[in-house]
């Protein structure tokens, strides 16, 4: 995290906006069928080199581009 990284690995997970995720937990906490399974809350997908873009004030240079062959 010392800014040195100038490419990331091509690598995408899925995003929730925290609110949603709330959302999720209180109607699955609420609601009796929800008891004993699993809800895993996903708005969209996003990549390490998209949140590393995201950041607009940073001391440190963002990555430039992704890893190939990842």
């Amino acid at each position: 995290m010392n800014g040195n990284l100038h490419v990331v690995p091509v690598m995408h997970f899925g995003v929730v906006d925290v609110c949603d995720a709330v959302d999720l937990h209180l109607r699955a906490m609420l609601h009796p069928d929800a008891a004993g399974r699993r809800f895993i809350p996903v708005k969209g997908s996003s990549s390490l080199f998209g949140v590393a873009n995201i950041r607009v004030s940073t001391s440190r240079p963002l990555p430039t581009g992704c890893l190939q062959g990842s």
